[in-house]
């Protein structure tokens, strides 16, 4: 179950401390907002130094695992996850 909260009357939404928190969203940081089908979902974009990390990550364990192929949709998880 999720927190109740409310929108004003310009629209505006504040989200609670506890999920910001959670998704490690700071004041003024950029989020990106999704609709699907009747939800809203907000969520923080990866920089392009985590996704670098991450790649590289990636990298090494495909070199551990002597995969020659590199999944493009992992690559897209990486990039679109939510944080």
């Amino acid at each position: 179950m999720g927190i109740v909260t409310k929108i004003d009357n310009r629209s505006r939404l504040t989200l609670p401390s506890e999920i910001r928190e959670k998704a490690g969203i700071e004041p003024n940081d950029e989020v990106i907002i999704e609709g699907r089908d009747d939800e809203i979902v907000i969520t923080k974009p990866i920089s392009p130094r985590e996704f670098i990390k991450e790649a590289e990550d990636l990298a090494k364990k495909i070199k551990k695992t002597k995969v020659r192929e590199i999944d493009p949709l992992k690559i897209k998880e990486i990039w679109t996850r939510n944080l």
